[in-house]
């Protein structure tokens, strides 16, 4: 089978979805548990992006959330199912001004200003 030329991406506003709360973990796993633990997160509903690292932390996740607390509610349930997974860290957001590059309204919904890659990175 083909690769396809192109993919499409779409995203969605994250307030639009009724998730107004959004949690990074930043956590220790052995690496051999990793895929299992994906699949787990995957499984739960609020997984967003789950991704493999390195260092002290070596495995992150972001989820979103109704309020911050389905945020201890899911970190509950996740520790019961995955017990060798050790949290360090909990990052909460709760505004994100900035999506792929468009500056956003407080809904999460693109404005007509796009900031380019450029010299803004100098």
């Amino acid at each position: 089978m083909l690769a396809p030329l192109h993919q499409r991406r779409c995203d969605v506003s994250h307030r639009a979805t009724g998730n107004p709360v959004m949690c990074q973990w930043f956590a220790r796993l052995p690496a051999a548990d990793h895929d299992a633990a994906a699949a787990e997160l995957a499984g739960l509903g609020a997984l967003r992006l789950c991704a493999s690292t390195t260092g002290r932390s070596n495995f992150m996740s972001m989820m979103w959330h109704r309020s911050p607390t389905d945020i201890m509610a899911l970190e509950r349930q996740v520790s019961e199912r995955l017990p060798r997974l050790e949290v360090r860290e909990t990052v909460i957001i709760s505004n994100i001004p900035k999506r792929a590059g468009w500056h956003l309204d407080a809904d999460g919904r693109r404005l007509e200003d796009f900031v380019e890659v450029g010299h803004h990175w100098d």
